[in-house]
């Protein structure tokens, strides 16, 4: 599985700046050409979600990249309002993780040998990103619930798990089709980062994330969890 994002911003003419974030063996590469000091803010709003170069005006592109992995809610203009009596969840490590025919499947867990036990899936493999072998994705239900795994170490290791289907609640009871915004909050108080399609969820010191998409009619549509270390 492999994902790219590519940039490129134009200032007074002079500044051309391309990013390549891409999964499977990936080259994160940031290519520079400018002499001028440089700060990218996202459209989050947030001081904190921000690119910051400084070439220091030798065209080295040496200097130090900060990026801010998490938007700041606290200082957006467009903070969240939910219903006055509800009580905010809290978000933890253990919520990246869900429930399939009585087996957890977890990021960063070998699926092998669960693969085995929960019940028959689409295979789709491809030749392994971070050694000999070969990844597997494992589609379950006409592909409304994906396992995607990395080999490593003869283990299949779990780096993303999509949901589209109501069948696959997360270990708290977010299910495809019928939470709300309002339910999130419950369950796990305060996103990291949020839009009005999007809910993200994230730990302190973790790469792991969990994004909530929403329909039009602000209900959760699918879920995803995600290892970004490999994305």
């Amino acid at each position: 599985m492999k994902r790219k994002v590519t940039g490129a911003i134009n200032a007074l003419g002079t500044l051309l700046i391309m990013a390549y974030l891409v999964g499977c063996g990936r080259d994160n590469s940031f290519i520079v050409n400018s002499t001028q000091d440089v700060s990218l803010i996202n459209n989050t709003e947030a001081a904190s979600s921000a690119i910051k170069m400084d070439t220091s005006g030798d065209g080295d592109n040496s200097e130090a990249l900060a990026m801010a992995a998490v938007s700041d809610t606290s200082a957006r203009k467009d903070k969240l309002r939910f219903s006055d009596d509800l009580e905010p969840g809290q978000f933890d490590i253990s919520d990246f993780t869900i429930k399939l025919n009585g087996e957890e499947v977890a990021l960063a867990t070998d699926y092998l040998g669960k693969a085995e036990k929960v019940g028959q899936a689409r295979e789709e493999k491809s030749k392994a990103c971070l050694e000999a072998g070969y990844d597997i994705d494992y589609y379950y239900d006409d592909d409304s619930l994906v396992v995607y795994t990395l080999v490593s170490d003869e283990k299949q290791i779990v780096f993303n798990i999509e949901i589209k289907s109501d069948k696959y609640p997360t270990t708290k009871g977010a299910t495809v089709g019928k939470t709300t915004r309002d339910d999130l909050y419950e369950m796990y108080g305060m996103p990291n980062d949020y839009g009005a399609a999007m809910f993200a969820y994230m730990v302190e010191d973790s790469e792991f994330r969990m994004n909530f998409n929403f329909n039009d009619d602000g209900i959760v549509e699918s879920i995803d969890i995600v290892d970004n270390s490999v994305m």
